[in-house]
C-alpha cells in the first residue's frame, strides 16, 4: 500500500560489529535469521521485513520461497524497533494501520511507532503522519500539524511530500476573495510560487507528478513565467516515467 521498502539483501559486513563468527553456509534469509536470534539489530529488522512481505519462490535471498508470518515479523520487527531502527518503527506502524490484514489493526500502536520515527527524522513516516493529519487517519484532522509534517519530510528529501505541499499551497489559493488586499495580494502570489516551487523540486527528484504540475505551470505561467518549450519538456520527462495525465494535457494542447 504504501511503497515504502524496498526489498534487498543485507550487508553481512554487520556480523563484526556483533563479535559473531561469520556463518558461511545457508541463504541470506537463514544466515539473517541466525544473527537476528544472536541480538543483531538490523538483522532483526531484515528477518521482519522478509516475514511481512515474504519471498518469492527463486529469489536468491531464500530460494524455496518464504510465507509471510506477520506474527512472526511483529517479533522481530518489535524488537529492532525497540532499539530505534527507524525502518522498523515505519513498518510496525503501516502493519498496525491494517496494511497487512485487519487483524492485525490497532490504531494505539500504530500512532506510537509512527510518530516515534517521524519524531527521530524519517522523512517517510513523517510524510505519512502528514498524510494521516491531513485525511483525519487514527487522529483529529489537524491542516498545520499536516502541514509542518509534510514540511519536516520534504525538507529531508521525500518527493510525495513535496508534492503535498504543492497541492496544500494551490488549495489554499481556493481561500481568498475575490477583492483582495494589497496583502492578501502578496500573499497570494506567494502561494502560486510556493505551489510551483514545490513541484519543481518533486520533479528534479524523480517525481512524476512534480513533472506533469511543473509542465502545466510553465503552460499556463502559473509562478513562474509562461515558456512552452519547458512546459513540454517536463510533460514529455512526465510520460516517460509513467504520468498518464501528462500524457493527455501534451495531446490536447500542443
Amino acid at each position: 500500500m504504501f511503497g515504502f521498502f524496498k526489498k534487498k539483501a543485507s550487508d553481512t559486513n554487520l556480523v563484526s560489529s556483533l563479535g559473531l563468527i561469520p556463518k558461511e553456509d545457508g541463504t541470506v534469509m537463514e544466515r539473517n535469521l541466525y544473527y537476528a536470534n544472536k541480538g543483531g539489530v538490523l538483522f532483526n529488522y531484515y528477518v521482519g521485513r522478509e516475514y511481512a512481505y515474504g519471498i518469492e519462490k527463486g529469489d536468491e535471498r531464500h530460494p524455496d520461497g518464504l510465507e509471510p508470518n506477520v506474527d512472526k515479523a511483529l517479533h522481530y520487527l518489535t524488537y529492532a524497533a525497540e532499539r530505534e531502527i527507524a525502518d522498523a518503527q515505519t513498518l510496525l506502524g503501516i502493519i498496525y494501520m491494517g496494511d497487512l490484514g485487519e487483524e492485525y489493526k490497532n490504531d494505539e500502536e500504530a500512532l506510537k511507532w509512527i510518530k516515534r520515527a517521524a519524531s527521530a527524522g524519517d522523512s517517510s513516516c513523517q510524510f505519512l503522519l502528514g498524510t494521516m493529519y491531513a485525511t483525519g487517519t487514527i487522529v483529529e484532522e489537524d491542516e498545520a500539524l499536516s502541514f509542518n509534517w509534510y514540511l519536516e519530510s520534504a525538507t529531508r528529501g521525500f518527493d510525495r511530500a513535496m508534492v503535498s505541499l504543492s497541492d496544500y499551497y494551490r488549495d489554499k489559493l481556493l481561500t481568498f476573495p475575490e477583492d483582495m488586499t494589497d496583502e492578501e495580494e502578496n500573499l497570494f502570489q506567494d502561494y502560486i510560487w510556493l505551489s510551483y516551487k514545490w513541484n519543481r523540486i518533486a520533479a528534479e527528484y524523480g517525481n512524476a507528478e512534480g513533472m506533469f504540475m511543473t509542465g502545466v505551470a510553465f503552460y499556463k505561467g502559473f509562478g513562474v513565467a509562461q515558456d512552452l518549450d519547458e512546459s513540454r519538456k517536463f510533460l514529455e520527462m512526465a510520460i516517460e516515467n509513467g504520468n498518464d495525465d501528462a500524457k493527455d494535457f501534451l495531446a490536447e494542447n500542443f
